[in-house]
């Protein structure tokens, strides 16, 4: 191993780390206008998109699987 780790030390981080949801910290505040786009892949999910429509940047985007 690289880091000088053992196999099951590295699994115990790994997992660790994936129980936990990450920190939302975007402040949409500062943004006055927001586009809101999805766009879907032929019957397996969407793509939802945020975007500051003043600068054209993207803020935020997130994959939703289909259902079922």
């Amino acid at each position: 191993m690289f880091s000088g780790h053992s196999k099951s030390k590295l699994e115990r981080i790994k997992n660790y780390w994936l129980e936990r949801l990450p920190n939302e910290h975007t402040d949409y505040t500062q943004y006055k206008y927001i586009i809101y786009d999805g766009t879907y892949f032929h019957k397996n999910g969407c793509l939802i998109s945020l975007m500051d429509a003043k600068r054209g940047n993207i803020i935020s985007t997130i994959y939703a699987k289909k259902e079922g």
